[in-house]
């Protein structure tokens, strides 16, 4: 099979959406399709440290897209990816697969469907966006409009264009069928086991729990320092390791510095791959308090490497086993668990037994055939 994969919405911070593009695409490879990446410069190192050949990478530079602006460089990645789509003759596809509904990904893609009406053009529909007036994405109440008129665009041209949509959770998946009519399978994303597993069960706890991923309003990262306020209160010498990058850094440094926990906080640079792992395993918790998500990859990445989690209990996350769920926007309570699974060490093992049973479930080797097998007729 011939495949097309656009991910041109990468930008500095990695999201899950470009992690599965990469990890669908490596599966696909080593299961023998022809598989080519569509990005862009900046995303060529992402791309090789996921083991992705610049063999397999369709690199647009038809025009300049390095801007410190988030927005000028999105638009300067949608033009450059139509205009290299347009013009570039890539052959046949049997499937296309845009890693968003993110201009950036879904206009090409749609080229790409119009000169290839056979292909199958599966879209990554991994959020569906609140109201810009929540402020539940992004701060800046410019960037949020922009965004919405975006998301409203790709949306229509999944609706038009589209052949299957993949989302993260069950409940998105029934709200994609019945607002587009169109076939949805729940895919969410994977883990590396073979790299969890070469990271050792014993490893030392350097820390009582971690968070990794984007620094981002969407994750509640400032929510998450307040209640480690919380658990120092009765924990005075836990420690908490962040790591990521983002635009709420500062507004992070500042709020730790106000509550004074600097001795009780950690953070640390965006990690990827064996590193990434190390961290996860040397901490007793994994700890998220998102109020809007569909899927935590690195949550996942946690539980594969035997590090139990706590987060809210959203109605599009879906962990049936090692994890704790906490009443929706409940700071106290959100801070007690903590407390108590570290005071707990019988409770934490049984947890993290359940938490390798379930990560093993979700390979990306499997989660790649089940996206794959959806295309199907």
């Amino acid at each position: 099979m011939n495949i097309q994969l656009y991910d041109h919405s990468f930008h500095e911070v990695v999201s899950g959406g470009d992690v599965i593009v990469a990890e669908f695409a490596k599966a696909w490879i080593h299961s023998g399709h022809t598989v080519r990446i569509s990005t862009h410069g900046e995303a060529v190192d992402f791309f090789a440290a996921r083991g992705i050949s610049s063999f397999n990478l369709i690199i647009a530079s038809r025009i300049r897209t390095r801007y410190a602006s988030v927005l000028l460089g999105s638009v300067a990645h949608l033009i450059n990816a139509a205009i290299d789509t347009a013009f570039r003759n890539s052959g046949e596809s049997d499937l296309i697969f845009a890693g968003s509904w993110s201009l950036q990904d879904i206009v090409p893609a749609v080229i790409n469907k119009i000169k290839n009406p056979k292909a199958v053009l599966a879209v990554g529909c991994y959020i569906f966006l609140l109201p810009p007036w929540t402020k539940s994405y992004g701060s800046n109440w410019l960037n949020r409009y922009v965004f919405w008129i975006e998301y409203g665009i790709g949306m229509m041209l999944t609706r038009f264009f589209a052949n299957v949509i993949w989302t993260a959770s069950p409940v998105d998946r029934d709200i994609a069928y019945l607002r587009f009519g169109k076939k949805s399978v729940a895919v969410r994303g994977g883990v590396d086991l073979v790299s969890t597993q070469r990271v050792s069960r014993s490893t030392k706890k350097k820390y009582d729990a971690v968070y990794l991923g984007r620094f981002h309003p969407q994750k509640n990262i400032i929510e998450l320092i307040d209640i480690w306020a919380r658990v120092i209160r009765e924990k005075p010498d836990a420690t908490l390791a962040i790591a990521g990058a983002g635009f709420l850094k500062s507004a992070m440094e500042e709020r730790i510095a106000k509550l004074k926990l600097a001795d009780s906080i950690v953070l640390l640079p965006a990690m990827d791959n064996e590193e990434k792992f190390i961290l996860l395993a040397q901490a007793k918790l994994f700890v998220s308090a998102s109020h809007y998500d569909t899927g935590n990859l690195a949550m996942d990445e946690a539980l594969a490497c035997g590090t139990p989690g706590v987060t809210y209990n959203l109605p599009k996350l879906v962990y049936p086993q090692g994890v704790v769920l906490v009443t929706p926007f409940n700071t106290g309570l959100f801070a007690d668990t903590v407390v108590a699974l570290l005071t707990d060490e019988k409770r934490r093992q049984k947890l993290s037994f359940d938490a390798q049973v379930f990560a093993r479930t979700i390979s990306w080797e499997t989660q790649a055939a089940l996206a794959l097998e959806s295309t199907k007729a």
